[in-house]
């Protein structure tokens, strides 16, 4: 099956990272999935597998939904355009 439409296949994904010194940093870096400290970046795959978007780094303990709506990456489609996401994306409403 073809999706004509599709643009970004996306998802979010963690990087490991030091414990940062400032107490707040530490606060935002923690990530219950990973248990661990970690940055979190959003990253749009095109359906040829390149790399069409990625995100500043954020806080691990940031959602998926919070960086995809704030990361820009909603200015980077069209009206009409189908993005493919892992089911723990709650965005169609965005």
């Amino acid at each position: 099956k073809t999706f004509q439409s599709c643009m970004p296949v996306i998802d979010c994904f963690e990087i490991a990272v030091e414990n940062p010194k400032d107490l707040k940093a530490r606060a935002r870096t923690y990530s219950q999935y990973k248990s661990k400290k970690t940055m979190k970046y959003l990253m749009g795959t095109s359906p040829q597998e390149v790399i069409s978007f990625i995100s500043k780094g954020w806080g691990g303990r940031t959602t998926d939904a919070h960086i995809t709506a704030n990361s820009g990456f909603w200015d980077n489609l069209l009206p009409g355009d189908l993005i493919l996401a892992d089911r723990g994306f709650t965005i169609q409403n965005q």
